[in-house]
């Protein structure tokens, strides 16, 4: 089956109409997307008390700090886990590095 079957000519009524609902859905879908992405953010925002995914916010974490920051914040997580979870505790600790 043809779109702009010869029969149709010169105008190509059924054609030229499904050339336009085709446009007029994607320009409608394209014009309605910020809408649908504000509305899943403030949907996330509700639900998690942020509008980014957990794994974009892990990784954009681990994109901008150095390895040597990553390791502290392991070991920072390790000793709270050690304290039961006392993060006021946790934070008096202290390293002192031997020379």
């Amino acid at each position: 089956m043809h779109i702009f079957p010869l029969p149709d000519k010169p105008w190509y009524l059924p054609g030229f109409s499904a050339a336009c609902a085709t446009l007029a859905c994607t320009l409608i879908g394209y014009g309605s997307l910020p809408f649908w992405l504000l509305w899943e953010a403030r949907r996330r925002k509700k639900k998690y008390g942020h509008a980014m995914p957990l794994r974009a916010l892990e990784d954009v974490q681990h994109a901008h700090i150095s390895a040597a920051a990553q390791a502290k914040e392991r070991e920072q997580a390790m000793r709270e886990e050690k304290l039961g979870g006392d993060v006021e505790s946790a934070a008096h600790l202290e390293q002192v590095e031997m020379k």
